[in-house]
């Protein structure tokens, strides 16, 4: 066959429906394909066994299963990954949701639970996420398994936790564009977004606050997919973003790690690429003069229907291309062990098995855990040696499905038999190492089959019941895979959770010249950091010193601990669940950190550090640092340039309570203190400015130029103006908010240079302050009148001049838009959308954003144009023009807005221009532009 083939399973399809996104299982004996069934607008999720597509006589062996679970929904699926331990997968819909489904078992009877073809496996759906409010084009797990990420048309990003769903870890809102990609660090340090084509945002895993982003590699670049695929490579040190165009030529762009510089690309496809992945571990390369290499591998997929594999870095020639391999884009890779899995939006799949001879042999899990080491001092769960266990876990899951079913052809439907099955996996492991001395029928198999069997006898049995002198027939058994009932036993085994064994202290490994310089972060250094890593610990000195071998028996897991149970900090901008009870609001307090680490917005490579733990003369206090991190170049003996990170701190000062969060800019640092306080320090000199004690603990804070606000966990909002030394919103319950909208989850809190609030609900409602009235203000909801009028579209809401929206207008463009609904009255669609226009100008005056302001006030005068509102157009120019107002209104001339209003009327409304225009004369006759400043 060569040292390289194509094949094309035909088996392998949607119907002729485009396949979208595929995934390969950690194990390596299924993948999934996602996509869009044919002649139809649903979408289709299929499971597919792996053995016949890279073996020829398994594919024409009838007794191979071929699919094993497919499942249909209501809309094209754009994206499918497998989680770490392969016991779930999660794929996102054009429906705004994204479906979890979890692993139950194999099916052993004919039919299918979802209608379609025939099932093999048996997956139930154990969560639908419904954070987004438009379509989800991407959907990541972590390396660790800690994280759900998923990015959508909305400009937005969910992380979920991914042991607690439907639990939010953080919405990321500072996305500008559509969120078409996502992928994490293999180090766990980043997740890098990939927004419209246009940007690369990298956020930080311990703030979920954006770090640093790069638009270099897009400049010039078109929009040509609504899909992009980027991938890490397997050692962190390069992003492969694909979408990227230099001199107008397609590239592949590759982003090194900490410096983000992207000077290496791989180029070589006459349209826009698509998607890139690279194997999961590096390859162990021999060069043509003897030395050896690890280098990484990964394939690049085309608009130009092409396909190439490359070996990087120092190479700028592919290793392998594949012109026209498809009829279509292609839209996704996966990989299993050399073998390429490769889908297209022409409806097929195609496999490209590399032998050795042409890529060489991957390096073991061990040795990627040693390279991660020595440069990270790090080692990344998925390259320890417990999480192979994984697949050993499937396979005796398989066969004890096997086994239990024995010759019968039935499915198990009922939580019993999950149990028993677990029960029976529990006892295989325990008796792993014991010879087996007979092979007569345990009591355990025996006490198992006779329960089988008496459910099979129970499904056939019926009852009679007779209700409201109706006569009904119904079932004995129902089988269900949900825990509902009280009947259903406990499982046997219950876990302990031991307590943390004490830290070992980690030997300094020396750096070496070929390695990357370390995460502004400092990883070697925040040892704590290192402690919640689950597959981080365990290290001794005598071990840094030597590389570790672990030979682990399948059968030997690791004790779950205390610490792997440790709730995320809680972060500003990160959804808050509500609970109300008796009149009141309750959240969720943060929880405690041995250390914290915050960036200073504005101010590039300063940090707020916060210690809880610091000790001095033998007392325990919390120390609070202001460090400033930069990279210097020093040149080595050999000529080689080696960067290095030096930290130099700015000011320190020390308190006597835990700071449980911090927030952070150019000008103020405010901590949230464990003692039911706040405390702010000026950023420039560390100087003490006050210290304010709340009703509550904190639950979030922020600061914005001049302004902070503080949420505390009886949902109480207090916001000041820092310049002026006076509070602007002073204890205001979120009661009224909450009961009005009938929500319990807040998406995000911010405040206006002014100090108003602006609060947003996981419903869609948008809240203010009105200062002077001291009551709260709805700027906007999505109920039933949104169906009876317009929407307000995002080009209605640019600018011409080119300067940045503010803070509302952002709000109102990734809201979801809804549809009119058919047989409204234009009178109806003219009234109700000139009502929220107005509520919404009163709201951009709370907040005083002049952007805000100005930009809705043209809209609502335009939409009165349009309508032929006389007396409303009139009193505009009224309020614009009464005496005895300010000159200003939100730091914009009275006298410039009215020119503007009366330009807009003449444009539209002439007739009406001229009718009111004597109101206006001493603005419409003048012929100079007055500055709105």
């Amino acid at each position: 066959m060569g040292d390289s083939y194509v094949t094309e399973p035909p088996f392998v399809h949607h119907d002729t429906g485009p396949i979208l996104a595929i995934d390969c299982h950690p194990s390596g004996k299924k993948f999934i394909t996602c996509g869009q069934k044919a002649m139809s607008s649903n979408g289709l999720v299929v499971v597919w066994n792996m053995e016949p597509v890279l073996s020829k006589s398994k594919a024409n062996d009838e007794n191979v299963p071929k699919l094993l679970f497919q499942v249909e929904s209501q809309s094209q699926s754009n994206s499918c990954r497998w989680s770490p331990d392969g016991n779930r997968f999660a794929f996102g819909s054009d429906d705004s949701s994204v479906s979890v489904w979890e692993y139950v078992g194999r099916i052993n009877s004919l039919g299918s639970i979802t209608g379609g073809a025939q099932n093999v496996e048996r997956y139930k759906e154990c969560c639908v996420l419904r954070g987004h409010r438009m379509e989800v084009l991407a959907v990541e797990w972590s390396p660790n398994g800690k994280y759900l990420a998923s990015g959508s048309l909305d400009h937005r990003i969910i992380v979920y936790n991914a042991r607690k769903l439907p639990d939010q870890i953080a919405v990321l809102t500072d996305c500008q564009m559509p969120v078409k990609g996502l992928s994490w660090d293999p180090i766990g340090k980043y997740l890098a977004s990939l927004e419209g084509d246009k940007k690369l945002r990298f956020w930080a895993t311990d703030s979920w606050q954006c770090v640093t982003s790069v638009t270099e590699p897009f400049e010039g670049s078109k929009e040509e997919t609504v899909l992009s695929r980027m991938d890490w490579s397997p050692d962190g040190k390069y992003l492969m973003t694909p979408a990227a165009v230099r001199d107008g030529q397609p590239l592949v762009k590759l982003v090194q790690r900490k410096s983000w510089k992207s000077d290496q690309f791989l180029a070589g496809h006459t349209k826009g690429t698509t998607c890139v992945r690279a194997m999961p571990r590096l390859l162990d390369v021999t060069l043509k003069n003897g030395k050896r290499m690890q280098l990484t591998c990964a394939a690049v997929g085309s608009r130009d229907k092409s396909i190439s594999i490359w070996i990087f870095p120092g190479t700028v020639k592919p290793l392998l291309a594949i012109n026209n391999i498809f009829h279509h884009t292609v839209m996704d890779f996966a990989w299993c062990g050399r073998s390429l899995l490769a889908c297209s939006q022409d409806g097929s799949v195609k496999v490209i098995n590399l032998s050795e001879n042409v890529i060489g042999d991957m390096i073991t899990n061990e040795a990627m855990s040693d390279l991660c080491y020595q440069i990270y001092s790090i080692r990344p769960p998925q390259y320890e040696t417990g999480g192979q266990n994984d697949e050993n876990d499937l396979d005796s899951m398989d066969a004890l499905d096997n086994s239990l079913s024995g010759n019968n052809n039935s499915f198990i439907t009922c939580p019993e038999d999950i149990v028993n099955r677990r029960k029976q996996l529990d006892q295989s492991q325990k008796s792993s190492n014991i010879p087996n001395k007979s092979t007569k029928t345990t009591p355990k198999e025996m006490e198992a089959s006779a329960h089988e069997k008496k459910m099979m006898e129970e499904r056939n049995k019926q009852i009679e019941v007779v209700k409201d002198g109706k006569r009904r027939i119904q079932p004995v058994f129902c089988g269900t895979t949900a825990a509902t009932s009280s009947d259903v036993p406990e499982p046997v085994k219950k876990t302990t959770f031991a307590a943390p064994p004490p830290v070992k202290k980690r030997a300094v490994v020396p750096m070496s010249k070929d390695e990357v310089d370390l995460e502004e972060s400092s990883d070697s250094d925040d040892d704590d950091e290192d402690e919640e890593e689950d597959d981080e610990m365990e290290t001794s000195e005598a071990e840094s010193g030597r590389s570790r071998k672990r030979k682990t028996p399948a059968s030997t897991t690791r004790p779950m601990m205390a610490m792997d149970l440790k709730k995320p900090v809680l972060r500003p901008m990160e959804p808050k669940s509500l609970q109300t009870t008796q009149g009141t609001v309750v959240m969720e307090a943060p929880e405690q950190q041995p250390r914290l680490s915050q960036h200073v917005l504005d101010r590039k490579g300063m940090f707020v550090e916060v210690d809880n733990r610091w000790k001095q003369g033998g007392v325990e206090t919390t120390q609070i640092k202001l460090v400033k991190k930069r990279q210097t170049e020093d040149v080595e003996d050999d000529g080689e340039e080696e960067r290095r990170t030096v930290q130099e701190c700015v000011w320190m000062t020390v308190i006597g309570v835990p700071v449980i969060m911090v927030a952070a800019n150019k000008h103020h640092v405010l901590l949230g203190c464990g003692d039911k306080s706040i405390r702010a320090y000026r950023t420039i000199c560390g100087s003490h400015m006050f210290c304010l004690r709340l009703d509550a603990l904190p639950v979030i804070i922020g600061v914005k130029e001049n302004a902070a606000f503080a949420l505390t966990e009886s949902a109480h909002l207090n916001t000041w103006n820092l310049k002026s030394g006076k509070a602007i919103v002073a204890r205001q319950p979120l009661f009224d908010c909450v009961e009005a909208t009938a929500d319990n989850s807040l998406i995000s809190v911010d405040v206006s240079e002014s100090g108003v609030p602006l609060i947003v609900f996981s419903n869609g409602s948008i809240f203010t302050y009105n200062v002077s009235l001291s009551c709260w203000i709805q700027a906007i909801t999505t109920n039933v009148l949104g169906r009876l009028t317009s929407a307000i579209s995002d080009a209605q809401l640019e600018r011409n001049d080119g300067t940045t929206a503010g803070p509302l207008v952002r709000l109102l463009k990734r809201m979801r838009k809804q549809t009119t609904a058919p047989g409204v009255q234009p009178q109806v669609v003219k009234a109700i959308k000139e009502s929220q226009l107005e509520q919404l100008l009163h709201c951009a005056e709370q907040l005083g954003n002049p952007h805000d302001y100005q930009t809705i006030l043209m809209l609502y005068v335009e939409t009165l144009c349009e309508g032929g509102s006389e007396k409303k157009m009139k009193n505009v120019l009224n309020e614009l023009t009464r005496n005895g107002a300010p000159m200003q209104v939100c730091g914009l001339r009275r006298a410039a807005l009215c020119d503007d209003v009366t330009r807009i009327i003449k444009q539209r409304q002439p007739a009406i221009a001229e009718r009111i225009g004597a109101g206006a004369a001493g603005t419409t006759n003048t012929t100079k532009t007055r500055s709105l400043f």
